[in-house]
């Protein structure tokens, strides 16, 4: 049997995938960094859709946005 607090965070965070995929795409779109970033990491077609994938999302700091993306 599932627990019920279990079941809420999974319930939760199915109601929260289609707003969260929405977000990244706009923010892969309108940010060519953000977008680079998400290639980078094999995502660009795969935008990650829950909580749990968030882990796959490229950590973006000071130091790689001006070493890596800056121009």
């Amino acid at each position: 049997m599932t627990d019920p607090l279990r079941q809420a965070l999974d319930a939760y965070a199915d109601a929260l995938a289609p707003a969260l995929a929405t977000t990244l795409r706009r923010a892969a779109a309108a940010v060519p960094a953000f977008a680079v970033r998400l290639a980078g990491a094999g995502l660009a077609d795969d935008v990650p859709t829950t909580p749990d994938d968030l882990a796959k999302l490229p950590v973006l700091t000071k130091i790689v946005h001006r070493d890596e993306l800056s121009l």
